[in-house]
């Protein structure tokens, strides 16, 4: 299949340059909501000095995000390690301004802790936001312990309020993550569909061979190529229109499962006299079509006579040993402002002039 699609589209484009990751709209929030609460309290004069360090607050937290994103190596990190520097330098702020406001006011900041979570619930599965968790608790412990804030260290009540304000955070952030896994298998059926629907408008279901549709697509971004080398037509191609002699009478002796059978088996032996970068499609009923790349007339016409000697050569019935059919071939080279239906035309007037003279051989300009 994607043999099928390169071949159609052609070569891939290099693949772009990585993104650097941006700061999503909860990590603002968490910015804004953790800066608002000292500079409101100092507007409402709990504390002149909260102004200041609301605004030294906000410096450093923006010196700290420009270097995180700046950083030259953060394209290629893995996301969930974004995500985490994310997270624990917000808990590192929210922890920060809850000590430097002090007062009756300290614990304000630590609702901010909850969007920190929600956050890693977008990004994180569930265990990971458990373990961001465990390691704000860890680190809320250890800051006051660096600041000697013994008296929030064994405020439980306040303390076992935060740590079931965490376990709820974690509770969301895992609904999120379920939500996520949902959205991924749905994801993943929904490409499987998309790759079935377009291998089946692409490929002929009883030989597996590529069809008209994906033949015409073949074609034409090869036409587009040797335009594109130096207009006209400054490079090789050949196409080969090949038609089974009498294909009726294998359908009136043997029955529509002969008749099938004998297809499949042609498809099979002209795939084996070509390359890979060649193509081999069925344009319906007996009639097959083969492009060769960089192969001139003659080149074309040597594959085709392999190909017509391996065909009289295919059983068409156990039952009937004998029975063989015979190949007629049309072969035109690529000319000059060439379409796919000129090329396609000239090859079967070609058959037509090989049937016409008796079938069972290859008639070449």
């Amino acid at each position: 299949m994607s043999e099928a699609l390169s071949s159609l589209i052609g070569p891939l484009p290099e693949r772009p340059h990585p993104r650097k990751p941006r700061p999503g709209p909860l990590v603002w929030a968490v910015v804004c909501y953790t800066l608002a609460c000292p500079l409101l309290l100092s507007f409402f004069g709990t504390s002149a000095a909260l102004g200041a360090v609301g605004v030294a607050t906000a410096l450093a937290w923006f010196a700290g995000f420009a270097l995180l994103y700046r950083h030259p190596g953060v394209a290629h990190w893995q996301p969930f390690f974004v995500t985490y520097a994310e997270v624990l330098w917000c808990v590192c702020g929210v922890v920060a301004a809850a000590i430097l406001i002090g007062g009756e006011h300290d614990r304000l900041p630590l609702v901010g802790l909850v969007f920190c979570m929600l956050h890693a619930g977008l990004k994180l599965p569930a265990r990971r936001v458990a373990q961001l968790v465990l390691l704000t608790l860890a680190l809320y412990a250890g800051l006051l312990l660096a600041a000697a804030r013994t008296d929030l260290l064994f405020a439980w009540p306040v303390n076992l309020a935060l740590a079931a304000l965490m376990v709820a955070a974690w509770l969301v952030a895992r609904e999120f993550a379920g939500r996520r896994r949902v959205d991924r298998r749905r994801t993943r059926a929904l490409r499987e569909e998309l790759a079935l629907t377009e291998r089946l408008a692409l490929t002929d279901p009883l030989t597996g061979l590529p069809n008209r549709r994906h033949l015409e697509t073949f074609v034409a971004h090869q036409l587009a190529v040797a335009q594109r080398a130096g207009g006209g037509a400054p490079v090789q191609l050949s196409l080969c229109y090949c038609d089974l002699d009498h294909f009726k009478r294998v359908n009136d002796r043997f029955g529509h499962a002969g008749g099938d059978s004998l297809l499949r088996r042609f498809a099979t032996e002209a795939r084996a006299c070509v390359r890979s970068v060649d193509l081999v499609a069925r344009l319906g009923g007996e009639e097959f079509v083969l492009v060769l790349l960089d192969t001139s007339g003659a080149g074309a016409r040597d594959v085709v006579e392999r190909l017509r000697r391996r065909t009289a050569r295919i059983p068409v019935s156990a039952a009937d040993p004998g029975y063989h059919v015979t190949l007629s071939v049309g072969v035109a080279s690529l000319r000059p402002k060439d379409t796919f239906e000129s090329l396609l035309r000239r090859a079967d007037e070609r058959v037509y002039t090989a049937k016409s003279g008796g079938r069972n051989r290859v008639v070449a300009a």
